[in-house]
């Protein structure tokens, strides 16, 4: 499956852009019909699950990604989570986390809620293995920035051999401040796993951003530990709830 962000003025969408009611380079256009055309992708992209995803040119990165997540991650039924409770919904991050056309967009996203937050760090990491692919996306897009951030990875279990730590990528703590993300947070018991962690190994932990809040308790628990928490979106959100 490819993801395909198209110009609608191009000769093979020339209709799309009337039939979403969302006129790329146009204002003006019918709130009315532009709402209802974008009901009408939201169905498209929930129910019929089409083989690639059409994403309009007139979406900002956050737009695009938050539908990748809608189109790739989030499924309905009966689901137990992490934390042990049962859930309508479930939200597999990382069927769009490993995506490449996902990973520049998950990497801008965290890093602007790291300015936004005011956060100022040396690293970014997490607990393996949902945070895998979202620290290698913000460790990737933060070269060439004002703050560039390496990654780490923190291990459930020990390394049994070797130096035998729980804590990747990272010779020594120093003097250095890091920088806790997630892909899905429900009650925090990962992201509180990881900050604990990476205190012990002797880093400053600023502040945890997770990708989706599934609105839980997650972010209250986290706050509790004293780390500041920030998240791209809700599961609300992501819901259109």
């Amino acid at each position: 499956m490819v993801v395909v962000t198209v110009d609608y003025r191009n000769q093979y969408f020339g209709g799309a852009e009337a039939f979403c009611g969302m006129k790329t380079g146009e204002s003006g256009a019918d709130d009315d019909h532009a709402r209802f055309g974008r009901g009408l992708l939201r169905y498209y992209i929930h129910w019929l699950r089409p083989p690639f995803l059409i994403l309009p040119d007139t979406m900002d990165d956050n737009e695009k990604l938050k539908e990748l997540l809608k189109r790739y991650s989030v499924h309905y039924g009966d689901f137990v989570l992490a934390s042990g409770k049962k859930s309508k919904v479930y939200v597999d991050c990382r069927l769009t986390t490993l995506r490449a056309d996902a990973m520049p967009l998950i990497g801008k996203a965290i890093l602007a809620q790291i300015a936004d937050s005011g956060w100022k760090a040396d690293l970014v990491g997490g607990l393996t293995m949902g945070a895998d692919p979202v620290v290698s996306a913000v460790a990737r897009e933060s070269l060439g920035t004002a703050q560039v951030l390496n990654g780490f990875l923190i291990r459930k279990e020990a390394k049994g051999h070797g130096r035998g730590q729980y804590l990747e990528g990272v010779r020594e703590p120093g003097n250095l401040k890091a920088v806790i993300v997630e892909d899905v947070c429900s009650t925090g018991g990962s992201a509180i796993q990881a900050i604990e962690r990476a205190r012990e190994f002797g880093l400053e932990v600023v502040g945890a951003v997770c990708l989706v809040d599934r609105e839980m308790g997650g972010a209250a628990a986290i706050e509790a530990t004293g780390c500041p928490f920030a998240s791209v979106y809700t599961m609300g959100e992501l819901l259109d709830l």
